[in-house]
């Protein structure tokens, strides 16, 4: 596989881009453009997972899905958006754990 079109981890840059995307329209205002959870409303639900933690970077990919697919309360659920956009975002919330943070 060509390194400038899938990562190490097989997933395309393509991907994650359209992740990068729908994560910084749908998803910044609770959990933060670095995916912490710390902005304003992340701090008054006080709920809000930080995706560079251990405890999310340890779910599977169809725990991560299945939390943007139904949502949890507080978080709305997101299956207007396609399967394959969903997947993107999952892709997207796995950079958290790299150096870097994209």
């Amino acid at each position: 596989m060509h390194s400038l079109l899938f990562g190490e981890d097989g997933v395309s840059q393509a991907s994650i881009a359209t992740g990068r995307r729908l994560f910084m329209k749908n998803c910044t205002s609770c959990h933060g453009k670095d995916g912490r959870g710390d902005t304003p409303l992340g701090r008054v639900l006080k709920t809000i997972p930080d995706f560079t933690s251990s405890v999310v970077q340890s779910k599977s990919n169809q725990e991560l899905f299945k939390f943007i697919t139904q949502g949890k309360p507080p978080m709305p659920s997101y299956k207007h958006l396609s399967e394959e956009e969903r997947m993107d975002l999952v892709h997207f919330i796995r950079t958290f754990s790299r150096e870097g943070n994209q």
